[in-house]
């Protein structure tokens, strides 16, 4: 405990230092250990609870845990309700009067906006491909020094 006098006799303050003892490492690294050192230096502060207070908590809990059941079945019930607004699967039957899937199942999805049409397999007529990569017959391959030079 230390004292602090601010001028006068009338104006001294005690005050108690509540935490960790002076140690190396600022903290143990430990969960469990950390919740039991913060638990006893809320409990030295503040002091115990008393019965209305840990009533009052337990009621908060219950309303707590009331409204997350609420809104997780207000979830699944929307998420029900948008599985309900899906198009059919494909090869189902479609609605009456709605137009009807291509012969070959599925109708083709469209390309994502921005993206190149697909490369076709064959070159158009007129061009030449690109050169091989292979080396003309007869060529050496390189092997990785440039040789002597005459002077």
């Amino acid at each position: 405990m230390h004292i602090i006098d601010a001028g006068s006799i009338d104006d001294i303050r005690a005050i108690d230092y509540r935490g960790r003892p002076p140690l190396a490492a600022s903290s143990t690294g430990n969960k469990k250990q950390h919740l039991k050192e913060f638990d006893c230096l809320i409990t030295s502060i503040l002091g115990e609870l008393t019965e209305e207070n840990k009533a009052k908590l337990k009621e908060k809990e219950e309303a707590l845990k009331k409204k997350a059941q609420e809104a997780s079945a207000k979830n699944k019930a929307a998420k029900k309700a948008k599985e309900g607004a899906k198009p059919p699967a494909a090869g189902a039957k479609p609605p009456a009067g709605g137009s009807k899937p291509p012969a070959g199942g599925a109708a083709p999805k469209p390309a994502p906006s921005g993206s190149k049409p697909p490369a076709a397999s064959n070159p158009p007529a007129g061009t030449k491909p690109p050169a091989a990569s292979n080396p003309p017959a007869g060529a050496k391959p390189p092997t990785g020094t440039n040789p002597p030079t005459k002077k």
